[in-house]
């Protein structure tokens, strides 16, 4: 049986904090979607750093992709409190390859990936 993608988010303001998390078998265009959708229903999501965990996502986003999504958040960047960043939890090694490229398409957005939440946790929690 294959799982169904699904993408949920959880805002902390407490913390500035945004928590993706995505689980299923996914193809590129619908995670992109599905992470653009989130982000508009949360409201000024620039004023939050990210933590998205995709270690239960099966597949990866295509760099057409990561282009659509650098189109989409640079304008968002541009309202940012500098630096904003994003820790993304991942084991595949290819999620991992790719995520310099995202970071280039955003001036002034920094992304780094982690193996293990805690870690992603630990340097969010650095300013």
């Amino acid at each position: 049986m294959v799982n169904e993608f699904s993408m949920t988010s959880v805002t902390d303001r407490d913390r500035s904090r945004i928590y993706l998390t995505a689980s299923g078998r996914m193809d590129s265009a619908s995670f992109v979607d599905g992470y653009i959708a989130e982000m508009d229903s949360i409201g000024e999501p620039w004023r939050f750093n990210r933590l998205i965990d995709v270690t239960a996502c099966r597949g990866h986003v295509e760099f057409d992709d990561f282009v659509r999504l650098g189109k989409y958040w640079a304008p968002l960047t541009q309202l940012a409190r500098a630096p904003l960043k994003t820790a993304v939890v991942t084991q595949n090694p290819r999620t991992e390859s790719r995520m310099p490229v995202i970071s280039m398409l955003l001036d002034g957005h920094e992304i780094r990936t982690f193996r293990e939440r805690a870690d992603a946790e630990a340097w969010l929690d650095r300013d």
